[in-house]
């Protein structure tokens, strides 16, 4: 007899390791293996969002219609949609929590979806129009002393007022004009710039 293919297996929902047969994968929370099961293995799972006969209310998660109780919320939105054609609100944006896929992920990584993005502009957006997360804004704020001029260092593409390197000198560029008021150019003389590790040779005349 030949053992079964795994996308021939159907998971368990209520196993105990979290562990997702089909994929071969173990989820570290209950909450993320869930919402694994709703975006990957829904079509096989009917009956999560049929729920579960129970004449007692649960917060969230019950139908009083049907008198069904459903693992988590996302299904008891599904059954809403599926069983009486009713469309969930949109959820309210919130900040990050304990249980929301990690912001700052390296891989940019997803762990509810178990999803990676190739790049970290896809994956936040990802996180705010499908997790309705509120991201705190990467871009710098401008800088509020406007009697303070920063050093031109070119060399370097370093701003000593802000304490920030900038590798391409485009940015570095643009960064001393939008918050410094600064405009810089490239083919400036020497003077203007500094470099903070070559020792200056007394002996040197200039031609």
């Amino acid at each position: 007899m030949a053992l079964p293919s795994p996308s021939d297996l159907i998971p368990d929902a209520n196993d105990q390791n979290n562990y997702c047969s089909t994929c071969d994968k173990t989820f570290t929370k209950r909450h993320n293996y869930l919402s694994h099961l709703s975006c990957s293995h829904l079509d096989k799972m009917s009956e999560l969002y049929r729920g579960i006969d129970c004449k007692s209310p649960v917060m969230h998660r019950y139908c009083a219609d049907c008198q069904k109780v459903f693992l988590s919320k996302i299904f008891y939105q599904i059954h809403l949609d599926k069983i009486h054609d009713i469309k969930p609100s949109k959820p309210h944006k919130s900040l990050p929590g304990a249980d929301d896929p990690d912001v700052n992920d390296p891989k940019n990584y997803c762990s509810s979806c178990d999803k990676t993005y190739f790049n970290k502009r896809k994956y936040r957006r990802h996180l705010i129009e499908v997790h309705n997360l509120i991201l705190p804004s990467k871009a710098q704020p401008r800088v509020k002393a406007s009697n303070t001029k920063p050093v031109v260092d070119n060399l370097k593409n370093y701003c000593n007022v802000c304490n920030r390197v900038y590798k391409p000198m485009e940015s570095y560029r643009c960064h001393m004009f939008r918050y410094h008021h600064i405009a810089t150019r490239p083919t400036e003389s020497l003077s203007s710039h500094v470099n903070r590790n070559k020792v200056p040779n007394p002996w040197h005349h200039a031609t």
